[in-house]
């Protein structure tokens, strides 16, 4: 009998088995069209065994659902979550990108383009009647037209890099709300399956949220062995089973405008890696955002010239000719536009005599290099000089520093080369302090054969990066002119030449602005030098809305001075006609003024190349995009492929189920019928 009823529990496991086979097949069915499910397969095994009376012998009991497991691998997901991530990273840059473009517009239509070339025809009318003041209120508009286009751009800019900020701020607490989600999910899980329940589902969500995640950072996911997740990003935890960890949206630094990133339980900033994060602090610009830094676009112009004066006797002749010249030295200084902080440094064959730093007042400068007297102290060390410029700190955060040095005597004074040791050591010292030397001496004191002169000179000032000049020139006004117009060129060159990086909108506003001041500047250079209709000094043709930044996109201006026509100069003089200034200003057009990562260029070829530079980063990102789009597609495609449901396959287990089960219900049935026999029939045949 006992054999009967075993049998008879081996078909009911195998009936119930089947059912519940055929319930995750149903349940697999039902959710072909759920966004994130995973597919379930109810895998079948021995039911616990039972002895025999010796406890020798084994004998089956009959199957059961062992576990309903889920399909899918990991290390799939992970190539996912990768690949999606770069998705990410390279749609946003392709849509901040598209933004920009939009902005900027068609460099053929009337934009930026459009106004620049009405401003210079303008000036070209005006070279054709410099005393009309029809064409010189039309020089006026045409400027009005400009800065009012820049100005636009200016804040269009600025309202999508603010606009970009603020969507990071979003960014940032939509990811604390998926890693919060994914704690309580780990907590939900171990209780689930601590209890003996199945927790597939919450494994489904969670791997959803893991991908939405993925997203918007470079996520680190490892599975422990009770089904619960850790998630690092930048080598920090953000989940670490049931605890989350949040990020603030904060500024890097105390006064800064924009926010990174930070892990509030630490206060550290979190390295985001690619993802949607970064590509919009990238897009934005990884920068403060504060007014008149130059990482956020605002052009440097601080410039600190430190003017050095050999006031021994053997510079006699020398000295005499820059008094002479101080007041037109200064003139240039003044009409470049450059934010100066000017020093003047004294010494002679007993060291440094003098240290005066004058800052902008270069009439009292002017006044103090004219009071200067030659000494018979001859025999200078440099190296004096440069101990003092080593105590003196620059003027402003990343000024420009320059040193100009103007001297009848060698390196060392002595007469003989200075060792080669000596002048290394005089350069690292000078490279240190980002000083840029130029030096105003004798050409025979430049040579680099030790047989005719020093070359000491030569070597520190090609060193550094600067100039020398011929203190014997015929010409020394030319000569103070010149190394007035080279540094300049060199602060110029500085703040427009912008090397490629990830940032987007801070890049391109740095090269604008660095073209629109450098433009603004030149034209008002050549503005100041000629007079105007009424006989008076040339004014500033354009000028700073605040004076506390230069002139840059949102904060330039036709001077108000130009409201009187009269005041727009077209002249070097009073005679009637005359369109010196004029041909000049209208020259610039043409004038490789601006210095680029490559070569000199004109305003408008500057101009284009900034068009083509965000149209060209542009197209390749949205390139990159595309390829990735296509890679995310297959990564997905092939995790689908495990873990979808296919209908063709569910029908197939149904069918197998189903036989299954009519298998387990038909050996029932027999047994049953055995039983019965047995029971009821085998009893009457003894009875009779």
């Amino acid at each position: 009998m006992s054999g009967g009823f075993s049998a008879l529990g081996i078909a009911i496991s195998g009936m119930n088995a089947s059912q519940r086979a055929l319930e995750v097949t149903g349940h697999n069915i039902s959710n072909l069209n759920t966004t994130g499910y995973v597919r379930q397969q109810a895998m079948m095994g021995d039911s616990r065994y039972a002895t025999d009376a010796t406890g020798r012998i084994q004998i089956g009991t009959g199957v059961d659902v062992a576990q309903i497991r889920q399909i899918r691998q990991s290390f799939l997901d992970n190539i996912y979550r990768a690949e999606n991530n770069g998705l990410q990273y390279w749609e946003t840059r392709s849509k901040a990108l598209g933004d920009l473009e939009t902005i900027m517009g068609d460099p053929l239509n009337e934009t930026l383009q459009g106004s620049l070339n009405a401003f210079w025809d303008s000036w070209h009318e005006l070279s054709k009647d410099p005393s009309s003041l029809a064409v010189r209120a039309m020089v006026r508009q045409s400027g009005e037209r400009l800065v009012e286009t820049i100005n636009h751009i200016g804040e269009q800019v600025s309202k999508l890099q603010n606009d970009l900020n603020t969507e990071i701020i979003i960014k940032i607490d939509e990811f604390n709300s998926i890693t919060s989600k994914i704690a309580k999910l780990n907590t939900a899980i171990t209780s689930m399956e601590i209890g003996g329940n199945l927790a597939n589902d919450y494994y489904d969500q969670r791997n959803m949220l893991l991908d939405q995640l993925s997203g918007l950072a470079n996520i680190e996911v490892r599975e422990l062995v009770d089904g619960q997740v850790d998630v690092t990003v930048g080598g920090y935890f953000v989940v670490n089973r049931s605890d989350c960890y949040k990020l603030i949206a904060q500024e890097r630094n105390a006064g800064d405008i924009y926010v990174v990133p930070k892990l509030e339980e630490y206060n550290v900033e979190l390295k985001m890696g690619k993802g949607i994060i970064s590509g919009l602090i990238e897009a934005r610009g990884d920068v403060s955002g504060k007014k008149g830094s130059y990482y956020n676009g605002t052009p440097n112009l601080d410039t600190e010239i430190n003017i050095i004066v050999d006031v021994s006797d053997t510079s006699g002749s020398n000295l005499f000719k820059l008094k002479e010249n101080i007041e037109r030295y200064t003139k240039v200084l003044s009409d470049q536009g450059l934010n100066h902080n000017i020093r003047l440094i004294t010494y002679d064959g007993t060291g440094v005599l003098s240290n005066v730093n004058f800052g902008k007042d270069l009439t009292g400068f002017s006044s103090a290099v004219k009071s200067l007297a030659p000494t018979t102290n001859v025999g200078n060390d440099f190296a004096d000089v440069i101990t003092e410029l080593d105590t003196i700190l620059p003027f402003g955060d990343d000024a420009n520093r320059h040193a100009v040095l103007f001297t009848g005597e060698s390196l060392d004074g002595d007469g003989t080369p200075a060792s080669v040791a000596t002048v290394a050591s005089y350069l690292s010292k000078l490279t240190a302090n980002n000083i840029k030397l130029s030096v105003v001496t004798d050409p025979a004191l430049n040579s680099a054969s030790p047989d005719v002169g020093e070359p000491g000179w030569e070597v520190l000032t090609r060193g550094t990066g600067g100039n020398l000049y011929n203190i014997n020139s015929v010409d020394f006004e030319g000569v103070i002119t010149q190394l007035n117009e080279d540094i300049n060129d060199d602060v110029n060159k500085g703040f427009s030449k912008v090397n490629e990086d990830t940032n987007i909108i801070s890049s391109i506003k740095k090269k604008l602005n660095a073209m629109i001041n450098i433009m603004a500047r030149e034209v008002n250079k050549l503005h100041l030098s000629g007079k105007t209709l009424t006989g008076l000094n040339g004014v500033n043709f354009f000028e700073p809305i605040s004076t506390d930044l230069p002139m840059e996109m949102g904060n330039i201006r036709v001077s108000l001075a130009i409201n009187d026509l009269n005041n727009i100069v077209a002249s070097t003089g009073q005679t009637n006609g005359d369109n010196t200034i004029v041909k000049k200003i209208t020259e610039l057009r043409l004038t490789s003024f601006i210095e680029d990562t490559e070569k000199p260029m004109t305003v408008d070829e500057y101009y284009q190349a900034i068009i083509m530079n965000v149209g060209n980063i542009g197209r390749t990102a949205s390139g990159i995009a595309e390829s990735q789009r296509k890679l995310v597609e297959a990564a997905d495609n092939d995790r689908n492929s495990i873990m979808g449901v296919s209908l063709d396959e569910e029908m197939t287990h149904m069918m197998k189920f189903k036989y299954s089960y009519n298998a387990a219900t038909k050996s029932i049935s027999v047994v049953n019928e055995m039983l019965d026999t047995v029971i009821n029939r085998m009893g009457h045949v003894g009875r009779s």
